[in-house]
Formats: C-alpha cells, sequence, structure tokens
C-alpha cells in the first residue's frame, strides 16, 4: 500500500513487457521491450560446494521425464506425456520445472520433496539461484540451511519491484526527477539462451500408473473442499 498524507494520487507503474500463454520470448534486436527469462537471472550463478541440490523422495526418478517448463499435467491424458496422473489432481508446484525461455515460476517458501520450481537440470535450485530469480543483489547473503535461505526468499518481495516502486515514489510523491540510469536489479537480457535439455522416458517404476485418472471435479468439489464443509457442518449447533 502507498499513499501520500496530502492526499496526492499514485499510480502504479503499468507492466512493460507480459507474456501470454503459450507465447514464444520475443527477444528482437530493434529495441523492443521483452520481458527477462529464467536464463537471464541465474545463467552464471554459483552452486557452493556445501549445497546438496538432489531431487529426492518418491517421484524424483520421474522428473526428468518432464520437459522445461511444465509440471505433473504432462503426464495426463490432456497432455504429450504418459497418463499417470488426473487432470489438476495435484498441485500446481508438483514436479514444476523451469525453463530457460520463460519467466520464472514463483519461488516457493516451504516446498515439498516433489514440489518445485525445480532447476532445468532436474535438481533443486541453489542458494544463489534462488538470490537471482528473487532479483536480491549479488553481495546480499541470506543466512541459513537451504531449507531456511528458500523460505526466506520465498517469502521476500523481488527486489526489482521495490527498485520500481522507489523511482515512482520518487518522481510522483517526492517530486524528484526521473532516474536516468537503468534499473540496477534488472538481469542483463541474455542472447544466448541454450535449446531446451531433453527429456528421458518413464522409468519403468511409474509404468505401473499408465492408465484412466479422474479428473478433479471443479472448484470447491474436491475432496478438501468436501472436508471442510462437512467440518462446518459438524460445527453448528443442533438448535440451528
Amino acid at each position: 500500500m502507498i499513499a501520500a498524507r496530502d492526499g496526492s494520487p499514485f499510480f502504479f507503474p503499468k507492466s512493460v513487457a507480459s507474456m501470454a500463454r503459450g507465447e514464444k520470448p520475443r527477444r528482437a534486436g530493434d529495441g523492443t521491450i521483452v520481458f527477462r527469462c529464467a536464463w537471464d537471472a541465474p545463467a552464471d550463478a554459483r552452486v557452493d560446494g556445501d549445497e546438496d541440490l538432489t531431487v529426492r523422495g518418491k517421484w524424483a526418478g520421474l522428473l526428468p521425464s518432464i520437459p522445461e517448463g511444465q509440471n505433473y499435467l504432462y503426464h495426463t491424458d490432456r497432455s504429450e506425456g504418459l497418463p499417470l496422473f488426473g487432470w489438476r489432481r495435484r498441485y500446481w508446484g508438483f514436479l514444476l520445472k523451469l525453463a530457460k525461455s520463460r519467466p520464472s515460476w514463483t519461488i516457493q517458501a516451504q516446498p515439498r520433496p516433489a514440489i518445485g520450481p525445480f532447476h532445468w537440470d532436474n535438481r533443486r535450485l541453489s542458494r544463489h539461484e534462488l538470490c537471482r530469480l528473487q532479483t536480491f543483489p549479488d553481495h546480499v547473503k541470506v543466512v541459513g540451511s537451504r531449507v531456511s535461505v528458500q523460505r526466506q526468499v520465498g517469502n521476500a518481495v523481488p527486489s526489482l519491484l521495490t527498485e520500481i516502486l522507489g523511482r515512482a515514489i520518487r518522481t510522483q510523491l517526492l517530486g524528484l526527477p526521473e532516474v536516468e540510469r537503468p534499473l540496477t536489479l534488472l538481469p542483463p537480457l541474455r542472447t544466448d539462451i541454450p535449446d531446451s535439455s531433453p527429456v528421458v522416458d518413464v522409468p519403468a517404476d511409474y509404468l505401473s500408473l499408465s492408465g484412466e485418472h479422474e479428473a478433479h471435479p471443479g472448484t470447491g468439489l474436491g475432496e478438501g473442499a468436501k472436508r471442510r464443509i462437512q467440518a462446518d457442518v459438524e460445527l453448528i449447533p443442533a438448535s440451528a
């Protein structure tokens, strides 16, 4: 929330780049404003030697069979993979991977073993990569275990957003001239985006899941919603 004591209006900056579902990156050399993608921020980010970024758990072996930028929905009867899951029967972040050529998915603050976003190399993101995706300056050090770092980074506001709003407050509410220099925290626009990493066949351990799976019935109709409704009913006094 942004407000001024004298009631001066404030207008949030408009987005200068957008990306519709299925749109390919616009990386034109004609000055066209383009969105930044996941490759731009962490392409040269370091991985510290003490970090174990291995994906573990029941579903770890299935991750390499999912293309960049997709999640478990790839392995449903409405997509191109094998029908291993019911449509929208899992959380969106389940087996979710970054794509080099698309914007990053939201960093989860409390990820479970199979909840991404995961790196396109089928591993977890390093501490430095997480910070880069949230546009933290490189000199900022987030202290703690990798789980603690991800919790802090996932709960944080991207630093670039703060810079953009700060510039708008400067001109609109403080009456100061616009800052002429480019945005300091905007990741560089890289033109060396590699091709998407290849996927592998579904391991034999998961083939038994292939078959017909019921799709999610819709908003408010799933098992979780039914349990909540039942719990609410049980709390209603009999006299009501």
